[in-house]
């Protein structure tokens, strides 16, 4: 089944409003998310550390990488290291985007910011995991096969700690649990209206 559009996604989550306004009509619509709140349903104290921990741990983890792909080796030339150490940091500037949107995101948050959220936080760490790890693998094996020598113990060391970071943040971001909120946006706005006004909107 295709995933649903955009307009479809804003149709679910949205719902046309009257609210007063200085025109003949003395109305306007606007439309106001009236989906349920998506709450990551912790204290909100505990969801900022949470959510300081798993950015910073995104963030410092870029280090050990970069440190591995910087090392002077022939290794890092070697298609089997390269390729791998490439798609892991494709990966972890998504994770990044996720993070930030997950910093940004208010603790009752609307449908959509979740699923994004969500969609990158459960599955690009593990991706940008396997890659770095895989990296690594292929940095053993060059020193196994080709007497690359420390050069390639310190590469694996850096793509496997870049590795164990990004389950972390993957860990910490799955263990947090998920609760919806009643929305009454809609009927906050609609109350506003005037009755008579609100009853020629219906019409």
């Amino acid at each position: 089944m295709a995933g649903k559009t955009l307009r479809e996604k804003f149709e679910e989550s949205y719902a046309a409003v009257s609210v007063p306004a200085n025109n003949k009509q003395g109305f306007k619509i606007r439309y106001v998310y009236s989906a349920p709140w998506y709450v990551w349903d912790v204290p909100r104290e505990k969801l900022r550390r949470e959510k300081r921990k798993i950015a910073l741990f995104s963030l410092v983890s870029f280090l050990p990488y970069l440190f591995a792909v910087t090392v002077p080796s022939a290794l890092n030339r070697m298609p089997v290291v390269f390729l791998p150490s490439m798609l892991a940091l494709c990966c972890h500037i998504l994770e990044l985007s996720g993070v930030v949107q997950f910093l940004a995101a208010r603790y009752q948050t609307t449908k959509f910011t979740y699923e994004e959220v969500n969609r990158i936080l459960r599955f690009v760490p593990l991706l940008r995991a396997g890659g770095s790890l895989f990296a690594g693998a292929a940095c053993l094996y060059g020193l196994a096969a080709e007497q690359a020598g420390l050069p390639a113990v310190w590469m694996c060391l850096g793509f496997w700690l870049s590795a164990a970071a990004a389950w972390a943040v993957e860990h910490w971001y799955s263990r947090l649990p998920l609760s919806y909120e009643l929305n009454t946006n809609a009927e906050k706005y609609e109350s506003a209206m005037p009755s008579g006004k609100a009853e020629e909107t219906e019409e």
